[in-house]
């Protein structure tokens, strides 16, 4: 059906009488006119989901914990102070992520600890 559209739009044009070479150039310069359009609709990216506070949330994946649990103690070790904890808003997510952000103490450099789970 997609494949469809160039051709149609060549003989729609024909039929209300363009010249013939109008027809042809509709179909010719196709890949430049409805290529970028077939793009923009099947490969869009999603809206961005809002991040909500995840500091004492207990459905996290067991895998995260697992994660923060192992990092974040050896990065306390050396000044880091953790700041805050967030994951995705949507439980029904296809990926599911949690980002946990870290600031040192003395120099206010930071570091952010990532951790992902689900069908990427």
């Amino acid at each position: 059906m997609v494949n469809v559209v160039p051709f149609a739009g060549a003989i729609l044009s024909y039929a209300c009488g363009a010249p013939w070479y109008l027809a042809v150039a509709v179909v010719l310069l196709a890949p430049y006119w409805y290529g970028p359009v077939l793009i923009y609709y099947n490969q869009r990216i999603p809206a961005l989901q809002p991040l909500r506070d995840a500091s004492d949330d207990t459905s996290l994946p067991f895998e995260h914990h697992l994660f923060f649990d192992r990092m974040i103690p050896i990065l306390e070790g050396a000044g880091f102070v953790q700041k805050g904890c967030f994951t995705s808003a949507a439980d029904n997510a296809p990926i599911n992520g949690t980002v946990t952000l870290l600031q040192h103490q003395e120099t206010s450099d930071v570091a952010h600890l990532l951790v992902s789970a689900g069908n990427i």
